[in-house]
């Protein structure tokens, strides 16, 4: 008997047998078990991952003279036929060389008659997306409405090109690309029963350059098997290929490791004189970098070949040098020769390596990993502080100036506390009040997380600099945090150690400790000393900067709209075009007044 390829020996009778596509194996078992079965499927996905098994199984399943289900017998006269491919109502059709009206004209022509052997007739159509529009619009009635005796089964690599009419009339089952992983243990079982001995590192690379498709690494394996004279190597695949061997990644992460330019380039040369795609190299590095990342990370057993290397290549650096052979694999087609940029991706991974491995090979004591890990961590605390945290301490003022030769000594200074008629302080200005040598030592508390006080009571200011407030406020100068802040303010007090201030209670979302320290600042940049500033929350007893500019906002626009209704000349236009004025919006530097 002549010999029969592995693709075609082994490709599956039963779906059972089926690798990789459990979703789809699934629900076509429970159809046919529940017996809901459909009249048109479609089978779509990339070639080798099992859309005509699928369909040809499924075919089984509905002719066994046993019966519908999802395990046909494989001992009856309509098994063996089908699985011989010789089953006279099982129509396989070539839609690529089938692609005329008239072909699917006469295919359908038969539809009308009973199957001669099975329990149906199924029409298997592969790669159905080559058929012609005239051939869809000839099969759209038919394919929505077949007599009972009829099951289509259609399979298709490119889906988008299939009218979207055709694929609402069926179910839809999206076959995924098998993973090499389940490739490889696929083939181990194969390879045992051929009795054909194997590397399993052979296998992992025949997986690989299946890129997803079972047939086609069931293909490579039978080249491969011829190549290696009976048996598989991993040497032996990886020159039959021409792809990257494990002793070549591991010498190039060696010298990566290691900081040898002379050896990495010396790397390079070797693999260019084998004539080696450099695109696959650095895959092939992208890969080992990732094994590495998953070894450190989550502890995960690494392949032989990054294996020594998990505890010598930082993880900072494997991350580095995996970012570089990606963009260096991108870039390959720029360059003026793919062994220029295969080099200048590997001088990038030597020159662009953390700081404390320049140390390393300049000589220079460097730290430890856990000693970098340490300094990295010390170094991001301040910026891991909140924002209230960083702003409570003000750099130093400069102290005020000591009176001139004071008669008696100055007495004793009062803790800071408002006024009888002004609430009390609110927790949020304790980090404000403190002393700069200890400002840095505690932090504000959110003010969200903080009871507003009750409001305070009115009470009038106690002197005239308090009752201009709103000629001192533009002074101050202040950044547009303490702005907001001030605006809605009154300066109840001022002296020379703290400023105090009532925030209108309607407007306590403004108070922050950041814009609280925004006001200190500006207060200290005014009078020149390290003042400190208060706030309580209560009813304001006058107006504050914000409320008089919107009653002064008010009275211009009332005054703007009084002057226009009553000018002659817009009367006229408003009478005579049926017209209406729907807003008056003043010009702030322009007096109101008549038109």
């Amino acid at each position: 008997m002549s010999y029969q390829v592995l693709a075609r020996k082994y490709r599956p009778r039963k779906f059972e047998d089926v690798v990789g596509q459990e979703h789809a194996v699934r629900a076509l078992v429970h159809g046919l078990d529940a017996d809901r079965l459909h009249h048109a499927y479609l089978f779509t996905g990339t070639r080798g991952v099992g859309k005509t098994t699928l369909a040809r199984a499924f075919a089984n399943c509905l002719n066994c003279e046993r019966g519908v289900s999802s395990t046909p017998c494989g001992e009856c006269g309509a098994c063996e036929e089908i699985m011989a491919g010789r089953f006279v109502d099982l129509i396989e059709v070539d839609a690529a060389s089938r692609t005329g009206v008239e072909a699917t004209r006469e295919l359908l022509d038969n539809a009308q008659y009973m199957p001669a052997r099975g329990r149906y007739k199924v029409y298997l159509i592969d790669e159905v997306h080559m058929l012609s529009t005239a051939s869809f619009n000839a099969l759209l009635k038919t394919l929505e409405e077949p007599p009972p005796h009829i099951k289509f089964l259609l399979a298709t690599t490119d889906p988008r090109k299939v009218p979207i009419t055709v694929l609402s009339r069926c179910l839809q089952f999206n076959l995924k690309n098998i993973v090499p992983e389940r490739i490889a243990a696929h083939l181990a079982d194969v390879l045992r029963d051929e009795a054909i001995e194997f590397e399993p590192a052979a296998l992992d690379v025949i997986a690989l350059a299946g890129q997803g498709s079972m047939r086609d690494a069931l293909s490579i394996a039978d080249q491969a098997i011829s190549f290696g004279g009976g048996t598989l190597r991993a040497d032996d695949v990886a020159n039959l290929l021409g792809v990257t061997r494990r002793d070549e990644v591991s010498a190039l992460l060696g010298a990566l490791a290691d900081g040898d330019k002379e050896r990495l380039l010396g790397c390079a040369a070797e693999l260019a004189e084998r004539g080696a795609d450099f695109a696959d190299v650095l895959a092939s590095l992208q890969r080992a970098f990732h094994d590495l990342a998953m070894a450190q990370a989550i502890g995960g057993e690494a392949t032989p070949a990054v294996r020594p290397f998990v505890d010598r290549l930082p993880p900072e650096d494997v991350q580095l040098c995996y970012q570089i052979a990606l963009l260096g694999g991108r870039d390959l087609q720029y360059a003026p020769d793919p062994r220029v940029g295969f080099e200048m991706t590997l001088i990038r991974m030597l020159a662009f390596r953390p700081a404390g491995d320049a140390a390393e090979r300049s000589g220079a004591p460097a730290a430890q990993p856990a000693q970098r890990d340490t300094a990295n961590a010390a170094a991001a605390v301040p910026a891991a502080q909140p924002p209230a945290a960083q702003v409570a301490a003000p750099p130093p003022r400069k102290a005020a100036p000591p009176p001139a030769a004071p008669a008696t000594p100055p007495p004793a200074r009062r803790p800071s506390a408002p006024p009888p008629t002004v609430a009390a302080t609110p927790p949020l200005a304790v980090a404000s009040t403190a002393s700069p040598a200890n400002a840095t030592a505690q932090a504000a508390p959110d003010v969200n997380s903080t009871p507003p006080p009750s409001p305070a009571p009115a009470a009038a200011p106690p002197d005239n600099d308090a009752a201009n407030w709103h000629e001192l406020l533009p002074a101050l100068q202040p950044d547009s945090m303490a702005n907001a802040l001030l605006r809605n303010s009154l300066l109840v007090s001022r002296g020379e150690a703290e400023w105090k201030f009532l925030l209108d209670a309607g407007q306590a979302a403004h108070l922050s400790a950041a814009r609280e320290a925004a006001v200190r600042d500006a207060v200290c940049a005014f009078t020149g000393c390290d003042t400190a500033v208060t706030f309580a929350i209560g009813a304001p007893f006058a107006e504050t900067p914000a409320q008089r500019d919107r009653r002064q906002k008010e009275e211009r626009k009332a005054a703007a709209e009084a002057a226009l209704l009553g000018d002659e000349r817009l009367q006229a236009l408003v009478q005579r075009f049926d017209a209406r004025v729907e807003s008056v919006v003043p010009l702030p530097s322009v007096p109101a007044g008549p038109v």
